[in-house]
């Protein structure tokens, strides 16, 4: 009887020292939850599914803030040619999106999480590997300021056009002609930036990476993604 007993009691303690180890690997659950949701959505170049799962100054000020600007590249582009982005044409705006969203499409092609870390102020560490679909070190050689073709795209269109461009600038100004060549060369410029990422930065990146996590209204937020060093 008395052996009975005994056998109960460590059965029941070891059942008991199983749920407790249990519940300590759970306390790590919604922190590779979050880490997992916000790359996934990065792999699929949903920049907007991924904000749900990061805090909000993060893509703002923060290691993801490049990525917000490509939530502003129509505006960008219109402004720098000294138009609004409203006088933009359906298919200007459509080459813009569809760069947009290839580039992003690419840009993760696949991810694995590692360990995931509870730290003793309350952060999070997730550490995982990342391959990115382009070679990143080539990118980030690419001087998109001097673009030899993109030139040639413009010098071409106002050849080819002078007398019709001349005649808009004459009874309606400069910034309708601008807009008239702008509409009519961005879906070209577009597709010529995309042909030149693919060719010169073509291959990928192996990276490991850490993501830092942050407990926030009882939701676990990525506050930074960066390269381990």
């Amino acid at each position: 009887m008395k052996k009975g007993i005994c056998l109960l009691l460590s059965l029941t303690l070891a059942l008991m020292m199983s749920l407790a180890l249990t519940g300590c690997g759970d306390e790590t659950a919604p922190v590779k939850e979050a880490a997992d949701g916000c790359l996934a959505a990065m792999a699929d170049g949903d920049m907007e599914k991924a904000k749900e799962f990061c805090d909000e100054e993060v893509f703002k000020t923060g290691s993801l803030s490049s990525f917000s600007e490509f939530e502003t590249i129509t505006d960008s582009l219109a402004e720098s040619a000294g138009i609004k982005a409203d006088d933009l044409s359906d298919e200007a705006k459509d080459s813009i999106e569809k760069f947009k969203t290839d580039f992003l499409d690419q840009l993760i092609d696949s991810y694995e999480i590692g360990d995931v870390t509870i730290n003793d102020d309350g952060t999070a560490t997730v550490n995982a590997k990342v391959t990115y679909g382009y070679d990143i070190d080539k990118m980030q050689k690419i001087d998109f300021d001097k673009m030899d073709d993109a030139e040639k795209i413009m010098q071409k269109y106002m050849t080819d056009h002078q007398s019709e461009l001349l005649s808009i600038y004459q009874s309606e100004g400069q910034t309708k002609a601008m807009t008239k060549m702008v509409n009519d060369v961005l879906p070209d410029l577009m597709d010529m930036l995309a042909d030149k990422i693919n060719t010169e930065a073509a291959g990928t990146t192996d990276e490991d990476t850490v993501l830092t996590l942050e407990q926030k209204d009882d939701k676990w937020l990525v506050t930074k993604m960066e390269a381990k060093q």
